[in-house]
C-alpha cells in the first residue's frame, strides 16, 4: 500500500522538463528573437518550401522516441528549424489561399501567456474565473 504524501513532499517534486527562471528567460528571449527575425524576413521567403510529405517525414526522423531527455535548447532549435523550413506561411504577404488570419506578433505573445497560465477557459467559473467572468460580463 502506498504511503500518503504530505504537502511538503509535493512541493519538492521536480519534473524532467523543469527550467530554472534564468534558463526559461534565456530560452524565451532567444525564441522571441528568432520569431522576430522570421517575421521581419517573412516577405523575402517563399510562401512555402513546397516539400513533399516524405521529405518532411525524413526531417522528423524515423527512430523511436528517446529514452532520455534532450536539452531544452536543442529541442527548441530542432522544432524551430523544422517549422521554419517546412511550413506553409499563411501570414506571408503573398499567401492568398485560405480565409484564416495572418500570424500577428501580439497574438503570438498572447498564445505564450495562455500556454504558460493554462487557464482552461472552456470550463467554468471554478477553473477559469477571469475568463468566465469576462465572457459573462460582455455586452
Amino acid at each position: 500500500m502506498a504511503t500518503p504524501r504530505g504537502d511538503d513532499d509535493l512541493r519538492e517534486r521536480t519534473a524532467a522538463v523543469d527550467l530554472s527562471p534564468d534558463e526559461f528567460r534565456m530560452l524565451g528571449h532567444q525564441m522571441v528573437d528568432r520569431i522576430a527575425d522570421f517575421l521581419t524576413n517573412l516577405r523575402d521567403r517563399r510562401v512555402t518550401g513546397g516539400a513533399l510529405p516524405d521529405v518532411v517525414r525524413a526531417a522528423l526522423g524515423t527512430g523511436s522516441l528517446p529514452e532520455h531527455g534532450t536539452e531544452a535548447q536543442a529541442v527548441l532549435d530542432s522544432a524551430a528549424d523544422l517549422l521554419l523550413a517546412h511550413s506553409l506561411f499563411n501570414g506571408h504577404p503573398r499567401f492568398w489561399g485560405y480565409i484564416t488570419s495572418s500570424a500577428a506578433p501580439i497574438g503570438a505573445l498572447g498564445d505564450l501567456l495562455a500556454a504558460a497560465v493554462n487557464p482552461n477557459v472552456g470550463s467554468s467559473v471554478v477553473q477559469a474565473h477571469a475568463a468566465f467572468t469576462h465572457e459573462l460580463n460582455r455586452p
